[in-house]
């Protein structure tokens, strides 16, 4: 069992005194960037992750009758608490009192859902201080930022990547920090499917050789047809379990794709850019008002694979009340909003010299 102390950007301050290796290892690849070796005040930490056996809640996890949520509540020490199950048994429990608590269990194979309740746990940490981890990617150079956000398949990754090929400094992928008016970098991490390699062939050449062995051409397209295969004869219930099939996604650290590119640690967003499908390429400003529910809409729909887990927290602590539309609007009121409009088979490449042209 290992320690893990974790300061993200002094946002958001997570302890857990007794990871198992396998957890302790796969957390560091992932947010390696904000492990500290001092050991966090105790008073001042936002978020602990302890073994289940250190709850303590047996005989009361014993009573708790199944739930049509897929998750129950559960009381501990004056705190309501959300339990999910692993076949049949207690696996993962979110206790919300001042500090958030996980209690996990230890089985082979858990750090997935581990660090997807790690993740919910911080949103929630961030909703109380006004701020959000925002479903999104960002660069910047000079004094101009882009964020970049968008329904997932929105290609996003596409146009960053084409970004960083041109010269832009990285902050995010897929995910960040918004708080008092700037955006954090959280993840310095790729995962690279097939389609960002079928809209972007230069892409291939960038990769490690790790990478290129599992990504070749000839594995693609072999791939490709098992996934039409898979999508029309399987249940939608299995296609997650197909996906990893046929389409790996190996995880790549920025800087092993591209190597010369620069890791901001935070800027304020400037210009945030809503991508969306058309039937051409299209940028245009718009204004705040007329976009801020669909960028609402677009972040609850981050943790979707949560289910009801978001509104289930009202009912255990009220404290974490906070809209999302109240939050993105404080921290991008001063930024200035454009949509980009790409058509499924465009050349992204030709969306970014448009998105340049139109801002700069």
């Amino acid at each position: 069992m290992q320690e893990m102390n974790l300061n993200i950007h002094g946002l958001v301050k997570i302890w857990a005194p007794d990871l198992s290796t396998e957890v302790y290892n796969g957390l560091k690849d992932l947010l390696g960037h904000f492990f500290v070796e001092e050991k966090l005040n105790l008073k001042a930490l936002d978020l602990l992750i302890l073994p289940l056996a250190s709850a303590k809640l047996k005989e009361t996890l014993e009573d708790i009758l199944p739930s049509p949520y897929g998750m129950s509540f559960v009381e501990h020490h004056g705190d309501t608490g959300i339990v999910f199950n692993y076949r049949g048994q207690p696996d993962l429990i979110l206790m919300l009192g001042n500090e958030i608590t996980i209690y996990y269990s230890p089985r082979k194979r858990n750090l997935r859902r581990i660090y997807g309740l790690m993740l919910f746990s911080i949103n929630l940490v961030l909703h109380k201080k006004m701020g959000l981890l925002y479903h999104g990617a960002a660069v910047a150079k000079d004094d101009i930022s882009f964020l970049l956000t968008g329904l997932r398949g929105s290609k996003k990754t596409q146009l960053l990547m084409t970004m960083l090929e041109n010269g832009w400094n990285y902050i995010s992928d897929d995910k960040l920090l918004l708080h008092n008016g700037r955006m954090y970098m959280f993840q310095d991490t790729f995962f690279i499917a097939d389609h960002h390699l079928e809209a972007l062939p230069w892409l291939f050449e960038h990769l490690p050789e790790r990478a290129k062995r599992k990504k070749g051409p000839l594995k693609r397209k072999v791939r490709k047809q098992i996934a039409a295969f898979s999508r029309r004869f399987f249940s939608k219930h299995f296609l997650p379990i197909m996906e990893k099939i046929y389409d790996p996604q190996p995880a790549l650290k920025l800087q092993e794709v591209f190597p010369s590119c620069n890791i901001l640690k935070s800027a304020i967003p400037s210009n945030v850019i809503l991508l969306s499908l058309g039937d051409k390429i299209r940028c245009s400003h718009i204004a705040s008002n007329d976009v801020m529910d669909e960028i609402d809409a677009i972040q609850s729909l981050s943790f979707f694979s949560m289910g009801p887990l978001e509104q289930l927290v009202f009912f255990c602590n009220k404290n974490f009340s906070p809209t999302v539309g109240e939050i993105v609007r404080k921290n991008l009121g001063n930024s200035q909003f454009y949509r980009l409009t790409i058509p499924g088979l465009s050349e992204i490449n030709e969306a970014y010299q448009v998105l340049i042209k139109n801002i700069m």
